[in-house]
This record gives structure tokens, sequence and C-alpha cells, in this order.
């Protein structure tokens, strides 16, 4: 019996290795079902819980409710996901009383975001950024901790500067394909930042809009001070294409900050 304790986490690590390179690596994309990164994030925290490492994860915050983890191989996508059931953006448990605020644990991990050097790396090239229903593979929630384009980057610290604060805002031009919906917080700490709830906020937003809509928080700089800004993308009228989380938050940091 004690053995079969000893090595029950290093099978629930390889079981949960393999999986993680399809779920996050797309290796086995086309075979996986779309509950396999429930299925990691529950091995980390067993393994975590018994033997004090969260392998395959990073890191996990059992506490707090969430783990951090990265594919050994393939693009280094780097995300937090919760330890609890949460689907995604449309899940209603974001909007009770009460509930996480997981934007803001991504927040406080962004430094571990591959290619990041802390505490070198300005805050302001940190993008965090949760896929609609639509645009992604797993309906497990998962946050995607990157970096903005150079160009994008530069492109929304323009139109920052002449946001309204508090209420949501159409603006053209920051990507070629599509308007973007803009919300300047007012604030400059994330804790004090709930990007699910001010998309609720919205007043027409509808939890059919909600489901389709890609959801991203920045830190950009306006009127001499930074302050956080949430980003929406979502089908409109005119046009049905969205960006997605992985777009606006880059995997690779150190490639996409090369690029300025």
């Amino acid at each position: 019996m004690i053995r079969r304790l000893h090595y029950f986490p290093a099978v629930l690590a390889a079981i949960a290795l393999f999986a993680l390179v399809g779920v996050l690596g797309h290796t086995f994309a086309g075979s996986l079902k779309r509950s396999a990164l429930w299925k990691v994030v529950r091995v980390c925290a067993t393994n975590f819980h018994i033997a004090g490492k969260p392998f395959p994860c990073l890191a996990a915050h059992l506490n707090e409710g969430y783990v951090i983890l990265r594919p050994p191989m393939g693009r280094p996508d780097t995300i937090l996901s919760p330890t609890r059931p949460v689907s995604g953006v449309e899940d209603p448990r974001l909007l009770q009383p009460g509930a996480p605020n997981y934007f803001a644990a991504a927040w406080r991990e962004r430094a571990q975001a591959s290619g990041l050097v802390a505490p070198l790396f300005d805050d302001a090239d940190v993008a965090l950024a949760v896929n609609a229903t639509r645009g992604r593979s797993q309906d497990h929630l998962h946050i995607h901790i990157g970096c903005l384009a150079p160009q994008f980057r530069r492109a929304l610290d323009r139109a920052a500067s002449r946001l309204p604060p508090r209420v949501w805002s159409e603006r053209e031009g920051i990507v070629a394909t599509q308007p973007l919906w803009l919300y300047r917080t007012g604030v400059d700490d994330a804790e004090a930042v709930n990007p699910f709830l001010a998309l609720a906020e919205d007043p027409a937003m509808t939890p059919e809009l909600r489901a389709l809509t890609t959801l991203a928080l920045v830190r950009a700089p306006i009127d001499g001070h930074h302050e956080f800004v949430v980003i929406a993308s979502r089908p409109s009228p005119t046009s049905t294409a969205m960006i997605s989380a992985e777009n606006l938050a880059h995997a690779d940091c150190k490639a996409t900050l090369a690029a300025n």
C-alpha cells in the first residue's frame, strides 16, 4: 500500500503530461475531449496535495483556487486555470458575489509568461486574455498570460488616452480586421478590476453575446499615469470576425517584444 501511494503522483503526472501537450500544444487536438484541461488541472492539484509538487503544472495555489500551466513542448502558452469547475467567459458563476477574481490572480502571476525576465519587463507589455466559446478548444476557463505585440500596444495606447472612464466605447483602427470595445477602468490596481464584471455592466450585454466575446486586460498610459483597460472583441452587425486571445496575449514574450 505504501509503494502504491509513493508512485501514485508519478502515474497521475505522466497521464496529465500527455494530456497537457495536447491541450495547450495542440498536438492531439483532434482526439482530445473538451474536458482534457480540467482533468490536467485536477491532477496538478492532487499531486500538489499528496506530494507537494504540482507537476505537470508550473504552480498550484489551492487556497486561491488556481494553477499555472505551460506545455513542455510546442508553443510556450502560459495559462491560469481555476481548480473548481468554470466553463469559460459565459459561466454565470463568474458574476456571483464573492467569486474569485481570476484576472487579478493572473496579473499576480504575469512573470510566469514565457520569455519575461522579472523584474526587468514593463507591465505595459503584459496582456491577459480569455477566448470566446467558439474560439477555444477546452470547456474549462483558462486565461492566457502573454505580451502585446508592439504595434498593437502603440495603437491601443493612442486609443486609451481618448477613452471616457468607466463606460464601454467602440474604437476602430486598433486592429485592421474589426472594431474593438474598450473599457477604461480608472484604476491602476488589478485587484480592483474584474473584466468579467465589467463586461456584464455593458447595457447591451446578454448571456448569448457574453459567450461570443473574447476578453482581455492590459495596462496603458493615460494622462501621465497608468490605468487598466479591458478589451472586448465580439461579433458586430457588419462582421463576424473576432480576434483570438492568443493574438491579444502572445505566448512567447521574448520573441514578441524583440519584434519592436
